[in-house]
């Protein structure tokens, strides 16, 4: 890629990019960042299925391992893998504290068939300068535009536009005696051994009002699989816009 900026790191999901920006800031860092946006913690739906993930930093690896945090570890932490452990709502969230303003809105469930919606609120700011948070929205912008990695999925109606990023979550590494054999790319693998396909988005662009994750398992790529789901969610659910819905407090 050459020299790149936020924008076009997040764009084109340039992970060098995140590798150096880790390295220079550090485990503990990012970790506390990341529990603000909402990782490694319950939310609070009263959902039982709800798990609280993990987000790793020092003080947990000395305390469960017994072991020193390593540079390495950091580096694929911030991309999301090694020992990160996240959900869907948790994904969902983290997207919706971005593009909101750094409200730190928790997910409800709003209401039932039949009945009138709830309103939950409202949310404390979080400490996070607005620029940074300009910063990352606007790349998540050009994720949906040319040279993109989810341009393919872009919502074409004026004033539907969405913003997001792809992900993927790494399953198996494809080995050297696999790459001999003539395996080159996820698809040449087994279903079960390919890589979970992740995107995250929200819409609309200009005025972020909802916001997604979608997550496929062994879907191989977040553009091919994933990010097609989310956009077809997104017309959909702006189409319906429950947003617009009265809510009793």
């Amino acid at each position: 890629h050459g020299t790149v900026s936020i924008f076009r790191a997040l764009a084109e999901s340039c992970d060098t990019y995140f590798y150096k920006m880790s390295t220079a800031l550090g485990i503990d860092r990012l970790a506390e960042m990341a529990e603000m946006l909402g990782f490694g913690q319950l939310l609070g739906t009263g959902l039982p299925e709800e798990k609280a993930g993990l987000m790793p930093n020092t003080k947990w690896k000395r305390e469960k391992r017994k072991e020193p945090w390593h540079p390495g570890e950091t580096i694929i932490s911030a991309i999301g893998q090694g020992n990160v452990q996240a959900s869907g709502l948790q994904l969902a969230t983290m997207t919706s504290r971005i593009v909101n303003g750094g409200y730190a809105v928790k997910p409800w469930l709003a209401g039932y068939v039949g009945s009138v919606p709830t309103f939950s609120g409202p949310w404390p700011k979080l400490n996070i300068e607005d620029r940074h948070l300009q910063m990352v929205r606007q790349g998540m912008e050009r994720v949906l535009l040319p040279g993109g990695t989810a341009y393919g999925s872009r919502i074409m109606e004026m004033g539907l536009e969405m913003g997001g990023k792809t992900g993927t979550a790494q399953v198996k590494r494809i080995s050297k005696a696999e790459r001999a054999s003539g395996v080159r790319r996820q698809e040449d693998l087994p279903w079960h051994l390919r890589h979970h396909a992740l995107f995250v988005g929200y819409a609309p662009v200009a005025d972020p009002r909802y916001a997604c994750a979608v997550i496929v398992d062994h879907g191989g790529s977040g553009s091919g699989a994933a990010a097609p789901i989310a956009r077809d969610i997104m017309i959909e659910v702006q189409k319906r816009n429950p947003a617009a819905k009265k809510m009793e407090p």
